[in-house]
This record gives C-alpha cells, structure tokens and sequence, in this order.
C-alpha cells in the first residue's frame, strides 16, 4: 500500500484538531464580505485563478490575489463558477475595486491580467487585510500530527486531489458537499480514514506533550553546549 503524503500546505498545524471546530470553523469577515468556510471546492477555484495564498511556489500575495480570493470565498462555488463565466464578470470586479481604491492606477488580477484600480491610497488596510485573508487559509489548512505507520512508494496527486477522491470513493461525499463543507472537515475524515487503514497514527496529547518536552530538552541542552565552548579570545 503507497505510503500517505498528501498533506496539504499549512505554516501552523494545531496540536489535536477538535471535532466541531473542524465543523464550523472561526468565521471571518475580509472587505466587507463575509467569508464562508474553505472547501475543497472554494481551494480548487482559488487554484484555478492562481490565487498566490494557495500557490505551491512561494509568491508573494497581492491586492489582486486578496480581491479574487474574497470573492471566491465569500460565494458558493458554484455560483461563482456561474459568475466568472457569465459576460458581467470583469465588470463587476471593475466595479467592486473601485468602490475600495478611491483613485485609478494600473494593476492586474490573476488569470485576467490588466485591470483598472487605484493609486496606492486604498479605503483600508492593505497589509492588514493580507495578513488576515492568509491567517483564514492557513486555519483552515491545518492538519493533525500523526505517526506514518506505512511504507511504500509516495502518491504522486495533489494533496487537495487525493483528499477529494478518498472522500467520494470511500467516504461517499457527494458534489455539493466536496464544493461546500469545511475543508478543516475535509482533512479530518480525510486522516480518520487513513488511520483506519493503518496507513498512519495521529498522535495523542500524551504524544504531543513528550514531544514538546524531548524539545525543550534539546534547547537547553544546546544552550549549555553553547555557554561550555571557549570564547575565541580563549578565555
């Protein structure tokens, strides 16, 4: 059986993922939008528009990839699937960025390339803003601690792909809850179902504290090392 490493990207993983907070995730609110849960759906669509807080290489994000990625989270896919394929659509962002970048300056959104904003005097916080559209991706990107109990050749599928597959095959999802439940819902049958396999072992409290106490362990450690080396006037 291939070994499981279709972990998804994430600078922060929680110490045990709780069941219900895994079904109704922190909500966030970003430009006057509320944002609905990530979903597998919402990622792949972020992906689709090369939304730079979802990319594999280390982009730096912009006020276009913010704009693109509240929108898409704040709907339904599928409703805004319906959306960037109706004629209305670049118009509608046209729009939407001007009622936020009170003057016009030349910018451009994933995908679309040039579009119409505004000098860099924004109606908000730009950094802030940001900051808090990747601190919404990354909480709902986060993944149990686990123990890696198979060997074997790792899958060669993106994490969201193998994930999505596993929970239609064998978890029954269907399409509207792939597009629409949390992803942090998404992850935790994914690995439920992983440990079922004998594939890995998620790690307990008692695992994690042992961890983090062989850590402090090594720090002080190397501390001393560092206090016992000679200074280099050898004194």
């Amino acid at each position: 059986m291939a070994k499981l490493d279709n972990t998804p990207p994430a600078s922060r993983a929680p110490e045990i993922l709780d069941f219900f907070r895994r079904a109704v995730p922190e909500p966030f609110r970003i430009l006057g939008l509320q944002l609905k849960p990530l979903s597998l759906g919402r990622y792949r669509l972020l992906k689709r528009f090369e939304c730079a807080f979802v990319s594999d290489d280390l982009v730096p994000a912009g006020i276009g990839d913010l704009i693109i990625g509240v929108l898409i989270c704040s709907q339904r896919a599928d409703e805004f699937v319906t959306w960037a394929n109706s004629p209305d659509f670049s118009r509608d962002i046209a729009k939407w960025s001007e009622r936020l970048c009170p003057r016009p300056r030349l910018g451009w959104l994933p995908i679309y390339g040039p579009w119409r904003r505004r000098r860099p005097q924004h109606s908000f916080n730009v950094v802030e803003k940001l900051q808090l559209f990747q601190r919404y991706i990354e909480d709902s990107s986060q993944i149990p601690k686990f123990w890696c109990e198979s060997s074997g050749e790792s899958s060669g599928q993106p994490w969201a792909q193998a994930c999505e597959t596993a929970l239609r095959s064998e978890l029954g999802w269907s399409e509207e809850e792939i597009n629409e439940r949390p992803i942090t819902k998404a992850i935790g049958d994914f690995f439920a179902l992983a440990e079922s396999r004998g594939q890995i072992k998620l790690m307990t409290k008692e695992d994690l504290e042992q961890i983090a106490e062989m850590e402090r362990a090594a720090k002080l450690q190397t501390a001393d090392r560092l206090e016992a080396c000679p200074t280099e006037n050898g004194s």
